[in-house]
């Protein structure tokens, strides 16, 4: 994974950890004395090694540590802007990572150098992304719910400015040769697709 934009979700949570308790005034010692206060063991070293990326993370202490620090779980996953979290070597998550936590659609990482050959993708990626946010939208304007209509339409404005942005990325380069753009692909097969393709 030699691009720096891809990030493992155990580094990204080992960022987010340190920020997340830094931001709430607690020492290691603070936090790991809550831990285990709160009945999930853990000491100052291993939640050392858990900061800086030497111990890796449990499901079970990820939770407790997101409790212990009054944390949204999802913030502690979410990676920095502009980079994609690295679900394997091959696939990856960008953007609306709360959306994919909350329906487990994932969503395609928009390529920083799309070529020709990523347009495919490129269209089923804005395709989906839309089809998924409909329903929601649809709901939202129901229950005249302004707040969650307004997210749900920056949500389709931002997915269409970057599906565009990445057609005229396209079609500047189409000149110029050089190594092939990055984009993460869907971890579910397409409706209709078989094994034999």
């Amino acid at each position: 994974m030699a691009d720096e934009r891809w990030l493992r979700p155990s580094e990204v949570f080992a960022r987010r950890l340190r920020e997340t308790r830094k931001a709430r005034g607690m020492s290691q010692a603070e936090l790991a004395a809550r831990m285990t206060e709160w009945g999930r063991p853990l000491s100052r070293p291993a939640l050392q090694q858990l900061e800086t990326g030497k111990r890796r993370v449990s499901l079970d202490e990820a939770f407790a540590l997101a409790m212990c620090l009054w944390a949204a779980p999802a913030n502690l996953l979410s990676p920095p802007a502009n980079t994609v979290l690295a679900l394997t070597d091959k696939m990856g998550v960008g953007g609306d990572l709360r959306t994919w936590f909350n329906t487990g659609d994932p969503l395609g990482a928009w390529p920083e150098t799309p070529t020709e050959d990523d347009r495919a993708a490129l269209d089923e990626i804005l395709g989906e992304t839309l089809s998924r946010l409909a329903v929601p939208l649809v709901d939202a304007l129901r229950a005249r719910d302004e707040d969650g209509s307004k997210a749900l339409y920056a949500a389709i404005k931002q997915a269409v400015d970057r599906h565009r942005a990445a057609l005229r990325a396209i079609e500047t380069s189409a000149d110029v040769e050089g190594p092939p753009g990055r984009i993460a692909r869907r971890t579910r097969p397409r409706k209709g697709a078989s094994d034999g393709e």
